[in-house]
């Protein structure tokens, strides 16, 4: 039937064939008219798929509280796919953490409104509560690259490249080899260097908003400590030897000669662009720089994110206000749960006793995750605990999943499959990606 066809789906059916003797019989009695291998079957078939893992999907979660994370990437057409993962804690599993890719949304417009619309349309569609939704995670960061300065150089020395473009060489050649614009370059590093490492916790898959909020505190700190006069001038030092370093590797200005016709005149004043204190300008942009990043994080990780990290850190096992009632409360609040104080009394004596009787050499890293694994049965005596511990888990910091869905989403959306529509896109995304549910 399928004999020198082409196509995945083809291969995939002939493949399914020849292993299943009963299918293949029964394809032997199709008439050549009803092949049931065009594109509207195909459609319907991987449709039905998709459905019944969107189904078990939704039935995994369901009347728990998640966090809702979505990243968006534009693919080869000009429209905006938005993955949407879902995270939460399986009831079943030993209250596992969980995540599963409930679609691929795709949307022309990109503006705030837009991406809510078709998110909540979405949720919608699949029966999952938005109500429910515990925490957001979104990711619209840019990356951005730039040349080395070996190439700028090489164009200078090239006369192949024309003489404008090799003018354009050199006047950035001559303004990177600049000591202000090397004190910003160095500034800069120094300041993304110090951010990178809650960068790279914040997109680990199984980052928690309590380490995420805990390293993003610490890097704020660093960053603080930027801002002196001690921290300026190491960096504008830098810039001096770097400037210094690198002169050579411009092009020697023209030497310039005096206009015959101004013999006869005398300069009193010189005109245009006064000479003015460079460090004293970059000084001022350094403070503020520093100034402006800090309000950013605060701005980021403010007031509400502070209860949280404070209440994030009393499930911390190893805190000292480990099950604070008035501390965790700011976690149950978030789904309006009710909260038993006694509850948390009898759960920190419990915990802390059954901690006390392992040995040494048995005693493993005490952590929420091995608390839920353990001593899950006891705590649904506890159920105000219970829900304080999984939402804990359950909210958000990262969005790495995403990163892994848009490599299926280039796997099935290649250059030779730009005709394939939205619907059949997003479904073979989510079949590639939840393959364990299929």
């Amino acid at each position: 039937m399928v004999d020198g066809g082409s196509g995945l789906f083809l291969s995939l059916l002939d493949y399914t064939i020849k292993k299943h003797p009963l299918l293949a019989d029964a394809v032997k009695t199709l008439p050549r008219n009803a092949t049931y291998t065009c594109h509207d079957i195909q459609n319907e078939l991987i449709g039905l798929l998709s459905d019944v893992v969107t189904e078990s999907i939704v039935k995994e979660v369901g009347n728990s509280y998640y966090t809702l994370k979505v990243d968006g990437t534009r693919d080869p057409t000009g429209c905006k796919n938005m993955s949407i993962v879902i995270q939460f804690v399986k009831e079943y599993e030993s209250c596992k953490v969980v995540e599963f890719l409930l679609t691929i949304a795709t949307t022309e417009m990109g503006d705030a409104q837009t991406l809510t619309d078709t998110i909540l349309a979405v949720l919608h569609k699949a029966g999952l509560n938005a109500s429910k939704i515990l925490s957001k995670v979104y990711d619209v960061a840019s990356l951005m690259s730039g040349k080395i300065t070996s190439l700028l150089t090489e164009i200078d020395s090239v006369r192949a490249h024309g003489p404008e473009l090799r003018m354009e060489a050199v006047g950035l050649l001559r303004e990177m080899t600049a000591s202000s614009f090397l004190f910003i370059a160095n500034f800069v590093h120094e300041v993304l260097a110090l951010l990178d490492p809650p960068s790279k916790l914040l997109q680990r898959e199984d980052t928690d908003l309590w380490a995420g909020l805990s390293i993003v505190a610490s890097a704020k700190h660093c960053v603080q400590k930027l801002r002196c006069d001690e921290g300026f001038t190491k960096v504008w030092e830098k810039a001096l030897e770097s400037a210094s370093a690198r002169a050579s590797l411009t092009t020697p200005k023209r030497k310039r000669t005096a206009n015959k016709t101004m013999f006869d005149y005398l300069v009193e004043e010189t005109t245009g662009q006064r000479d003015y204190d460079i460090e004293t300008e970059l000084k001022r942009l350094y403070y503020s720089t520093v100034d402006s990043v800090i309000e950013e994080m605060d701005k980021r990780f403010g007031e509400r994110n502070t209860h949280l990290y404070h209440a994030l850190a009393t499930i911390d096992p190893e805190s000292e206000s480990f099950l604070d009632p008035e501390t965790v409360k700011h976690i149950i609040d978030l789904t309006q749960s009710p909260i038993v104080k006694a509850e948390f009394e009898v759960a920190k004596q419990f915990l802390r006793s059954v901690s006390d009787k392992e040995s040494d050499t048995d005693r493993e890293k005490w952590t929420t995750r091995l608390i839920l694994s353990k001593d899950h049965n006891a705590l649904q005596t506890m159920p105000s605990v219970l829900i304080a511990l999984k939402h804990a888990l359950a909210c958000g910091a990262s969005t790495a999943t995403h990163e892994n869905s848009f490599s299926s989403l280039r796997n099935v959306f290649t250059d030779h499959r730009c005709s394939m529509l939205h619907k059949r896109k997003a479904q073979l995304v989510q079949l590639t990606f939840e393959k364990d549910l299929t």
